[in-house]
């Protein structure tokens, strides 16, 4: 595989034009980032997926701020469309983001539904501050139509009855472990908002309810619950890249 070395010290220093003031001058220290190139050209239905990594310190006034991130970049679809698509995918390291001193990591994970006009997949990125009891982890998803780049809100997705569908396996499906006190499906999916969390799969729709468990019980919900195209029945709305994954 052809790898190579791009230093994001352009990138750092142009953030750091809107970073003085109070908060202090932000200083960055030349990362070193690697991007696997790729290799191959998209057929139909795909994109060349090229994955990109950033290891820097950077540091903002008091707060120093190491990253070790992995992130996806797209590559073989219109050029709008793969600008659209990297800009949400993108783990950049930013000054702006470093408010106080911690250890960023994860990201990307090797893992992506890339097929039928459909790129999908999940990061887990792990924070880690001086004198805490233990790190924060937080979960983003992605669902991006390739032809615009555009991501698909889960809204756009399902009818009303597809929701009460996904919501009914989401619970059906979920760790015990994780049931609470707070209906974590109906409140993320009866109602779905711009960023309510999911992935798609070639089986179904996953629902992930990482974000909203203990962090003592989240590696439980990491791979989050499936809920196949046979249980949303005829909930998936016409005419969305998604319906044509499902083969509707």
């Amino acid at each position: 595989m052809i790898v190579r070395h791009v230093l994001l010290a352009a990138i750092a220093a142009a953030a750091l034009a809107g970073c003085s003031g109070a908060a202090g001058t932000a200083v960055p220290v030349p990362p070193t980032a690697t991007v696997a190139a790729p290799t191959s050209t998209a057929v139909s239905g795909q994109a060349v997926l090229a994955p990109e990594s950033a290891s820097t310190t950077i540091t903002n006034g008091s707060a120093t701020c190491d990253y070790d991130v992995t992130w996806l970049t797209v590559h073989g679809i219109p050029a709008d469309a793969a600008a659209t698509a990297n800009a949400a995918l993108d783990l950049t390291p930013d000054p702006i983001d470093c408010e106080e001193s911690a250890a960023v990591s994860g990201g990307y994970r090797d893992e992506a539904l890339n097929e039928r006009g459909v790129l999908s997949t999940a990061y887990v990125i792990t924070r880690s501050v001086p004198g805490a009891a233990y790190p924060g982890s937080t979960m983003q998803t992605f669902v991006i139509d390739l032809a615009s780049g555009e991501e698909i809100p889960l809204a756009d997705v399902l009818t009303e009855r597809g929701r009460a569908a996904f919501v009914a396996g989401c619970r059906a499906g979920l760790d015990p472990q994780l049931v609470t006190g707070v209906d974590l499906c109906a409140s993320l999916y009866a109602e779905p908002g711009p960023d309510a969390p999911y992935t798609a799969t070639r089986e179904g729709l996953v629902a992930h309810v990482y974000n909203e468990v203990p962090h003592a019980v989240q590696a439980l919900a990491e791979r989050g619950v499936l809920v196949p195209w046979a249980a949303l029945g005829d909930g998936l709305r016409p005419g969305t890249p998604i319906a044509a994954l499902a083969g509707r």
